[in-house]
């Protein structure tokens, strides 16, 4: 694609400050890397990192940061001043987003607004089956924190908000852009929630809170308590922000870079790891599914690329207001489960299916019973979990993130690469996704968990 425009990036971050949530976690640490990389003359980073005091802060910051593989790139440019370098331009805070002042002292959330220049909420709990109240607390307290927070910022130029793509309650057709309406009294349910804890015994808290995230999620029209949580913290954002300009970043599964700084690098466990890498070791001879069912998932590199670009246009930008981008494949470039794995179409033919292979892996002395058993649990749990995505008909429209490039100029489109019609899904998943899984996950004693995760 040729452009002789320009958004003008590097003008834009020189000299900028940001406060950025969820700064340990996937997609905030590959953002951090890049920025630093590109912009080296950034003024500062307040990175908000839970935790009961600066000093565990600045040790998670030190393990999971400095210490990261991601940030080999870093190393070697500034050698032996790579500590000197991030320590001048990252600040580890002990903060909890979710209480007022996001969990600082009233002098140092001062002293901090009168810095920032852009907002960053990448913190999220993106559990599919989290308790209610846990998801509560973070998706809906955290931005409502954030945002008012926002609103002490004397140089603020925008706030980004990392969301999901299945927020929509639209599950069938082309599904736009657009943002959420309020449509949902949250401070009931939080209320809901509160008095539910009161009358149950702590013993019972866990497994309540968990039917009760997927009974509203149900009531409400959504699939489950974490896209539910998301999409409350959506309509709140919309409600509070008043002057300040938002951009809502909406990834579909956010999976492996494919580009930066080395293909292949992820974190944790992420959306269909669970099924790819079961699959690969033999727990998941086939799964739960339509066939035709669009596997939207997207490189994490190209999410923090389009979170650079979006957050420049509109910090910019004088227009006030709010704008969504889908940072997604299944219209651009679409891949079909069944291009990935052996599908059924119904929990009962799954289930069936299920117990007849591992009961006949125990009758051949392949499998002891208690194996058998735990084999069963797991992949019919990882069915029920995935079951609304499998079966997903929606198509996640990118027209904005799209028209996003067009504003680009020659030189930020081959820094900043979004464009996911140049993925090639059959190099991706083999030479560069699945090599990377192996490289980063299955060294973990727990690398088979049922946690998925966007």
């Amino acid at each position: 694609m040729e452009s002789s425009n320009q958004l003008g990036i590097f003008h834009f971050h020189s000299r900028k400050t940001y406060l950025i949530t969820g700064a340990t976690g996937f997609l905030a640490k590959v953002l951090v890397e890049k920025m630093l990389r590109e912009f080296p003359d950034i003024e500062k980073m307040y990175l908000i990192i839970r935790a009961k005091d600066d000093q565990v802060a600045m040790n998670r910051f030190e393990v999971e940061i400095m210490k990261s593989e991601l940030f080999k790139s870093l190393k070697n440019i500034h050698g032996e001043f790579y500590e000197n370098f991030m320590k001048s331009r990252l600040v580890p805070l002990a903060g909890d987003i979710s209480l007022p002042g996001l969990g600082m002292t009233s002098s140092m959330a001062f002293s901090i607004a009168q810095e920032v220049d852009i907002i960053i909420n990448s913190a999220a709990n993106t559990t599919f089956d989290e308790r209610y109240d846990i998801s509560l607390n973070t998706n809906i307290e955290g931005p409502r924190q954030l945002m008012n927070f926002a609103k002490t910022c004397r140089k603020l130029c925008v706030f980004v908000q990392i969301s999901t793509s299945y927020v929509n309650l639209v599950k069938k057709g082309l599904i736009l852009e657009n943002p959420l309406s309020p449509t949902i009294d949250i401070d009931a349910e939080i209320n809901l929630v509160s008095e539910l804890k009161k009358s149950i015994h702590r013993d019972e808290v866990d497994q309540k809170m968990k039917a009760l995230a997927l009974k509203r999620a149900n009531i409400h029209g959504w699939t489950d308590g974490y896209t539910l949580t998301k999409a409350m913290g959506e309509m709140m954002l919309n409600e509070m922000r008043g002057d300040i300009p938002i951009v809502i970043i909406r990834p579909s599964g956010i999976e492996s870079t494919y580009n930066e700084y080395f293909s292949g690098w992820i974190q944790g466990y992420r959306m269909i790891d669970p099924l790819i890498m079961s699959y690969g070791k033999g727990l998941l001879p086939c799964f739960l599914g339509n066939p035709e069912t669009i596997a939207d998932i997207i490189p994490v590199d190209m999410v923090a690329n389009t979170i650079v670009a979006a957050m420049t246009k509109h910090g910019i930008a004088t227009k006030l207001g709010l704008r969504v981008y889908h940072t997604t494949s299944s219209v651009a470039n679409p891949l079909t489960l069944q291009e990935m794995l052996k599908i059924f179409k119904s929990m009962e033919e799954y289930t069936n299916y299920m117990k007849n292979n591992i009961t006949r892996m125990h009758r051949n002395g392949l499998l002891t019973i208690d194996e058998a058993n735990k084999i069963l649990r797991f992949t019919i749990r990882l069915a029920r979990v995935y079951e609304p995505y499998t079966f997903f008909e929606g198509l996640l429209d990118n027209t904005n993130t799209m028209k996003l490039m067009e504003e680009m100029s020659e030189k930020e489109l081959k820094i900043f690469k979004f464009d996911v019609r140049c993925i090639n899904w059959e190099h991706y998943f083999k030479n560069v996704h699945i090599p990377g899984n192996i490289r980063n996950i299955m060294k973990s004693s727990n690398a088979i968990k049922g946690n998925a995760k966007l």
